[in-house]
């Protein structure tokens, strides 16, 4: 699957069609390359219809209450994560289950942008004995006790 993160562009630009025809030759390379499929973070329903591209499932919300989750495991305090660990949370994400029609994003870069867009950032995880991380959360917490809204995780 190509993926287009996002496509930004000036008002001057906008106006000569430059990013939809920007848009549509980077599709057709990949397409040209072997890509079966594309993606694209779209910022306005409709707009690249004309190009393929059709709204795909909307972002779930879930409520949790941590202190109602009971498992008998020994406790260990989880490890502070910042933006410095971009490639260790990469290395995690390249290696987690996906389900059904589950992708990776094959460059380090969008895990460091998309932890660099996080406003207020909050980041926990674990590794093991080799010291490689194994899971984590990522996303941004309003204080130091929450709500978390969790952007990423393993």
């Amino acid at each position: 699957m190509a993926v287009i993160a996002a496509v930004t562009t000036s008002t001057v630009a906008r106006k000569q069609d430059l990013a939809s025809q920007l848009t549509a030759r980077v599709v057709a390379q990949e397409a040209e390359s072997g890509m079966a499929t594309a993606a694209l973070g779209m910022f306005e329903q409709g707009y690249y219809s004309r190009l393929g591209f059709g709204t795909g499932p909307y972002e779930r919300f879930v409520k949790l209450n941590p202190a109602l989750i009971n498992i008998d495991v020994d406790f260990r305090p989880p490890l502070r994560l910042t933006q410095k660990h971009a490639a260790d949370l990469y290395q995690a994400l390249m290696q987690r289950w996906r389900g059904h029609g589950g992708t990776q994003l094959a460059s380090v870069k969008h895990v460091e942008a998309e932890m660099g867009w996080t406003e207020e950032p909050l980041g926990l995880g674990y590794r093991d004995e080799d010291g490689k991380l194994t899971h984590f959360v990522w996303g941004r917490c309003k204080g130091e006790y929450g709500p978390f809204h969790i952007h990423a995780l393993a």
